[in-house]
C-alpha cells in the first residue's frame, strides 16, 4: 500500500514540476485566424458571413488536428488573441492566403482526378 502512495505522490510531483508544453507557432496563427473568421461569420452581409463560417471551420479543423486536447475556450479569450481593427489587413492576408493555397490545391487535385477519369 505504501508503494502505491509513493508512486502516486511521485507522479503528481513530476506532473506539477513539468513545464507546460509550448504552443506551436502554427497553432497560435490558426487561433488568430479562427478568431478573425469567427468575427467575419457574425457579419450582417450573408456572403461575408458564409466565408467567415467556412474559414472558421477550416481553422478549427487545423487546430483540432494538431492539438486535439487544447482548451479552446480558454485560448480564445487569451490576451494574445485579442484582435484590433489595425490587425485586420495582416490577418486577412495571412489567413486568406492560407485558405487560397488550400483551395488551389483542391482545384488542382480535382483537375487531376478529372484527367485520370477520361
Amino acid at each position: 500500500m505504501m508503494k502505491r502512495a509513493t508512486c502516486a505522490a511521485l507522479a503528481l510531483a513530476l506532473t506539477a514540476a513539468a513545464p507546460a508544453r509550448a504552443e506551436a507557432p502554427e497553432t497560435t496563427t490558426d487561433l488568430k485566424c479562427l478568431v478573425f473568421a469567427m468575427g467575419m461569420a457574425g457579419n450582417s452581409d450573408p456572403s461575408k458571413a458564409s466565408v467567415g463560417t467556412m474559414a472558421a471551420l477550416y481553422f478549427l479543423g487545423r487546430i483540432d488536428g494538431r492539438e486535439p486536447k487544447l482548451d479552446l475556450e480558454k485560448r480564445l479569450v487569451a490576451p494574445d488573441l485579442q484582435i484590433k481593427p489595425a490587425d485586420f489587413p495582416s490577418l486577412g492576408a495571412t489567413c486568406g492566403g492560407m485558405l487560397t493555397t488550400r483551395g488551389n490545391d483542391l482545384t488542382t487535385m480535382g483537375q487531376h482526378f478529372q484527367a485520370a477519369g477520361k
